[in-house]
């Protein structure tokens, strides 16, 4: 993958396109009401963030993908026999999400892939190890931020998009959605309906009015 530096320039002059569907997003039962919350990503990290670099919501392609990516089950998807429940994961409820994104950057598409010069398995390898790695580790290099935090953050401080596609890194065949809430553009948003324990439908947005949850009656 390219330097941080250079991903800022292939930022200003690359394409976009909207996204308008239902995604999904593995909770806990207790979350329900907050699963649109993203504060947490901007003191923590993951695949395409880390802390201090922006807030970001993951979505994912199919119900079935969002368990894999919450490890409520495990294994190798798609092989006969190759997924296995995880035990240990407890209780969790599928949301669906509805997007509606107008400037979004494919990741999933050959040509975006070929101008910040990764691939498909890089932005799905292990991004863990170079925060793992140490002075202390058998293996000590490389470490620091993870390619695909460069670019997470890189896409985000560009501020032209609302969010990106890529592929899931536990269903290969999976896309998943990164939206960033603090890009949203008037006119976009991402929702999901629930029904509470007294048996009413609830809703919530998120929308330009930034990381504002709101309620829809």
């Amino acid at each position: 993958m390219i330097s941080a530096d250079e991903i800022a320039l292939v930022c200003e002059r690359l394409g976009t396109r909207s996204e308008r569907g239902s995604w999904y997003r593995a909770v806990r039962p207790q979350y329900l009401a907050e699963a649109l919350n993203v504060e947490h990503t901007s003191k923590g990290m993951g695949r395409f963030h880390r802390a201090g670099t922006c807030t970001i919501l993951y979505l994912v392609g199919s119900p079935d993908a969002s368990l894999y990516e919450v490890e409520y089950i495990t294994g190798r998807p798609g092989v006969p026999g190759g997924s296995i429940p995880n035990p240990r994961a407890g209780a969790f409820t599928i949301l669906t999400v509805e997007a509606s994104l107008a400037r979004v950057i494919d990741l999933t598409d050959a040509d975006t892939r070929e101008a910040f010069r990764t691939t498909a398995q890089e932005l799905t390898g292990d991004w863990r190890g170079y925060w793992q790695r140490d002075a202390s580790t058998r293996l000590q290099e490389p470490t620091g931020p993870a390619p695909t935090q460069n670019l997470g953050g890189a896409l985000f401080a560009c501020g032209r998009f609302e969010g990106f596609v890529s592929f899931s890194a536990q269903v290969p065949y999976e896309p998943i959605l990164c939206v960033f809430p603090d890009r949203l553009q008037r006119g976009a948003y991402v929702e999901y309906s629930w029904t509470d324990s007294a048996g009413l439908e609830q809703k919530r947005r998120i929308g330009a009015t930034k990381r504002t949850l709101t309620r829809v009656r």
